[in-house]
């Protein structure tokens, strides 16, 4: 059986490889213009190069802020890690 998070990453694989299976492509530096971290408020700040839309994500700890500063794939560290866990606002 496999899991939702296994499913997950293969199909943000699959779009960052550009749809071709086995393709290669890192997609942080066409999804996200600029990441911030407030440790004092644990506010992740997410500026999407495509849109320049703002998403604040509230209570990030600051482990995963870490973690997504040294992830290779940064789209790919919000879409798994980020995205749809953090109770967040949109600008």
């Amino acid at each position: 059986m496999t899991s939702r998070r296994g499913i997950l990453a293969w199909i943000v694989a699959l779009v960052a490889a550009g749809g071709r299976p086995g393709g290669a492509a890192d997609d942080s530096a066409s999804m996200i213009r600029s990441i911030a971290y407030d440790a004092a408020t644990q506010t992740l700040t997410v500026v999407m190069a495509k849109d320049g839309r703002t998403y604040r994500h509230l209570r990030v700890p600051e482990k995963v802020y870490r973690d997504f500063m040294a992830a290779k794939s940064k789209g790919t560290f919000y879409l798994l890690h980020i995205k749809g866990r953090y109770e967040f606002s949109a600008q």
